[in-house]
C-alpha cells in the first residue's frame, strides 16, 4: 500500500480524470521507446488512450528498419501508459499491416510495431483495405483489436 502523502496525488489524477483534463502534473508521464522490429520501411502511428480525447503521440511517415523512437505517453491511475498504434508497410507489391492496443506500458518499456498481416482489398459498395492474418479478418487498418 502507498504511502499517506501519496493519497491527496492520486485523488487528485483520479479527479482531473473524471473531468477530462488531459495535462498532467510531475512525474504522471511514461517515457517509452517505440521500436520497427522488422527490416522492412513503416509508416507507424500510436496514439495514447489515457489522454481524453486519445491523441497521436507518435506519427511517423516512413520508420526505416529496425528504427526506435521515443514517445511520451500520459499516465493511468497505477502510473502505466496504454497506447493503440498501427502499422503499415511502404511497398505496394506485397502490402502489410498490423495493429493492437498495448497496456500497462511503464518507464523505459519498448513497445515493438510490426505490420504481420497481409492487406487485402474488400470489394463491395464500399471498397476498404483490410488486414488478414492466420486468424483471419482482423478488420480495417485503422480499428484496434
Amino acid at each position: 500500500m502507498g504511502s499517506f502523502h501519496s493519497q491527496p496525488t492520486k485523488i487528485l489524477s483520479l479527479a482531473r480524470r473524471l473531468l477530462g483534463a488531459t495535462t498532467t502534473f510531475g512525474d504522471d508521464t511514461v517515457d517509452m521507446r517505440v521500436y520497427n522490429d522488422t527490416a522492412e520501411e513503416i509508416v507507424a502511428t500510436v496514439e495514447d488512450m489515457n489522454a481524453t480525447p486519445p491523441e497521436p503521440v507518435l506519427v511517423v511517415r516512413i520508420a526505416y528498419g529496425f528504427a526506435l523512437f521515443p514517445a511520451f505517453l500520459a499516465a493511468d491511475i497505477e502510473g502505466d501508459g496504454h497506447v493503440r498504434w498501427s502499422a503499415e508497410t511502404t511497398g505496394t507489391v506485397f502490402s502489410r499491416c498490423g495493429h493492437r492496443k498495448r497496456r500497462g506500458l511503464t518507464n523505459d518499456a519498448t513497445l515493438r510495431v510490426s505490420p504481420v498481416s497481409m492487406r487485402v482489398v474488400a470489394l463491395g459498395n464500399s471498397p476498404q483495405l483490410l488486414c488478414f492474418n492466420r486468424y483471419g479478418l482482423e478488420a480495417n487498418s485503422g480499428g484496434s483489436k
